[in-house]
């Protein structure tokens, strides 16, 4: 198990906040945690992106709602694994990697007033979607601790969040006004040295792959992928028909409606399914158990085919928990 890591910078980061704790979110739309089925999706090569789009829920799952608007955002959370990609047969099969360190990556984080809906393929791959979104921050080489197998080839993970706090050119936090009504993140993985996925033919590896969970989408329109060859698509399009919500978490701090959040700090996971079945609810653990990997990616970069569960220990707060606070991420191309 992996120890617990107790960084000063992160107590420092933290102290920062102006506001009391009682009214800090921490948004999740993902249910990762010791006893949940999760999945690494090893289905990307470099240069491709997913993402998730931070929006109310239905009932009676609470996400991020019009009335928390505005807030600051104070940080990013995310999850990658490590894993190789290789030839299985007629296809590829994808098995763990017990290489740790870190991959690179480069985040955007838009907000907009008109939540995206319907097809996103034709949608601009490195601008704004519509003329009410902008961009609130962005960062590159921005580097993620991946999560490792236990050993080589092995289905088990312990399966870590990295918190990349964000910050202004000023070291303030992020504030978005309203009236705007969602934050679109998005992450692109960069290229790798290593040859870690064989089917990435007519391109590049990437550093890591991206962690989801494995019991159904929370609702459709949330998560998203950029693909090579087919634009931007929604985690349920059947071209991917990726089976979960991608392990991407935001911490915020609602100014609007007082009503907006009377509970103490925690992990809003979601309560419904986008096929309507229930799901937990209510704070959880930022933290996910051991993770099996058993199969591979799709042509077009999503999820088709490619499943992993994660079943960690009966006491979740016994699992392993990384929460990495990176330095300062500032923002070099943030519009005011």
């Amino acid at each position: 198990m992996r120890t617990r890591i107790a960084l000063s910078a992160l107590a420092m980061l933290t102290s920062l906040a102006a506001r009391p704790a009682s009214a800090q979110r921490v948004i999740s739309y993902d249910t990762l945690g010791g006893e949940t089925p999760s999945a690494v999706t090893c289905g990307f090569c470099a240069g491709e992106r997913f993402g998730t789009v931070f929006r109310e829920l239905p009932p009676p799952a609470r996400g991020l709602n019009p009335e928390d608007f505005p807030l600051e955002l104070r940080s990013v959370r995310v999850a990658v694994a490590s894993a190789t990609v290789e030839r299985s047969g007629l296809g590829f099969a994808c098995s763990g990697s017990v290489e740790g360190g870190s991959a690179l990556v480069d985040m955007t984080i838009w907000a907009g007033v008109t939540p995206p809906s319907g097809d996103i393929s034709a949608e601009p791959e490195l601008e704004a979607w519509s003329e009410d979104e902008v961009l609130v921050w962005a960062g590159e080489s921005i580097p993620l601790m991946r999560s490792a197998a236990e050993s080589e080839g092995s289905a088990m993970y312990e399966v870590g969040f990295n918190e990349l706090r964000v910050v202004d050119e000023d070291e303030a936090p992020i504030r978005v006004e309203a009236p705007a009504t969602y934050l679109r993140v998005v992450i692109e993985l960069s290229a790798d040295a290593s040859d870690r996925s064989e089917a990435c033919e007519a391109g590049e590896s990437p550093g890591a792959f991206p962690m989801r969970d494995d019991d159904g989408r929370i609702a459709g329109e949330r998560g998203f992928i950029w693909a090579s060859g087919a634009g931007w698509l929604w985690n349920e399009d059947a071209r991917v028909n990726v089976n979960g919500d991608w392990a991407l978490r935001i911490e915020v701090v609602p100014m609007g409606s007082p009503t907006a959040d009377a509970g103490p700090s925690d992990v809003d996971a979601g309560a419904v399914g986008d096929a309507g079945a229930a799901r937990d609810a209510g704070a959880m653990p930022e933290d996910a158990g051991p993770a099996d990997v058993d199969a591979g990616p799709s042509d077009a970069g999503g999820d088709e085919g490619c499943g992993c569960r994660a079943a960690g220990p009966a006491d979740a707060t016994g699992a392993a928990l990384l929460l990495l606070a990176l330095p300062f991420l500032r923002g070099p191309r943030r519009r005011r």
